[in-house]
This record gives structure tokens, sequence and C-alpha cells, in this order.
């Protein structure tokens, strides 16, 4: 539970960790999905996230700040122990009177609601295939499709399902079953 804070030694350790994972995954835009599967092998998605162009926005970069920033989803199990979990998180250094910025609320409670997830699967999209505009589009088709359980925000579709929504589809259901556990 050290890692929680990350100027700790054990913090430290997980941001290492997480760079190793995260440095194989493409500089490209593209979706990556957080999920878990249940104890009789069946997928569910919990949040699905978006990445465009650019250095801070590639699908490597959003996945690495996400395991760094909301780093408390690993420590609570399907949401349970929350309110210590906050505690250490909000304050590691016991300051008093110090409050967490309204932005670190944010992250934590979106940590929150990805507990339990044990896979991230990361669709890649190269710039000669999409544009930034169309991200949004599709993102808006997938989370209407995928339902994942933690995404607040649910943009509108503006039509029916694009065909490179569909091509996500795809690559998100083979990862998905390419990796389910034997039973």
């Amino acid at each position: 539970m050290d890692a929680l804070i990350g100027k700790s030694t054990a913090g430290r350790k997980y941001g290492k960790k997480v760079k190793e994972i995260t440095a194989s995954l493409p500089s490209d835009a593209g979706f990556y999905l957080w999920g878990f599967y249940t104890s009789v092998g069946l997928w569910r998605s919990v949040y699905l996230g978006k990445a465009g162009y650019g250095v801070s926005t590639s699908l490597r970069s959003r996945i690495d700040e996400e395991l760094r920033d909301e780093r408390p989803f690993a420590w609570c199990e399907h949401q349970m122990n929350t309110d210590h979990i906050w505690q250490k998180w909000k304050n590691p250094d016991n300051i008093p009177g110090h409050e967490p910025s309204p932005k670190a609320r944010q992250h934590f409670d979106r940590s929150i609601r990805k507990a339990g997830s044990t896979h991230v699967i990361a669709v890649s999209l190269p710039v000669s295939e999409i544009d930034n505009k169309s991200i949004s589009s599709i993102e808006a088709d997938l989370i209407e499709t995928l339902n994942p359980i933690a995404n607040v925000q649910r943009p509108r579709p503006h039509s029916s399902l694009q065909d490179k929504t569909i091509e996500v589809i795809r690559v998100f259901k083979d990862s998905i079953h390419s990796h389910r556990p034997a039973r």
C-alpha cells in the first residue's frame, strides 16, 4: 500500500514498473479498454479511453499516465476500503489542513471505479488511418456498444456504427478471446 504515494520508495518502484510495461505500447492514437474476466471467464468492460495524436496524447503516454495518477485502483477490491485508501493517498505526509485539489479527487474517484480491472487492451490507429475529430466520434460509438461501467461521461453517437468503430471492436474482441483464462 506504500506504493500509493508516488514519491515513496515503493511508489517510485511502481512508477518504474509502469514505465517498463508501457514502453512497448505504440505512440499512435487509438483506444484502450480496462476490464476483467469474471470467475466463469466472461469479460466485463470497465473503462474506455481514447488517445489522440501528439506527444502527450499517445496510447503509451495516456495509459502510463492513468496507471500512475489513478493507482488506487490496484489497492481497492471492487470499491471496498476506499475511505482508508483515500485518507492515505490524499495526504501522505499527514500535513494538518492539507486538502488535495479537485482534480486529485477526480483521479481518485475514477480510479476507484476501475477497481478490479486486471487488463488494459490497446488498439492503435496510425495517423494515416484516422484524425483527431474522428477519434471522438468513434469513442462515442465504443462507449455505447461496450458499455464500460466507469465511463461517467457518455457522448451521444452521431450515427450508426462507423467502419473504423467495427474494426476497433474486432481487435478488442480478438484480444479478449485470446487472453481469456482457461476454465
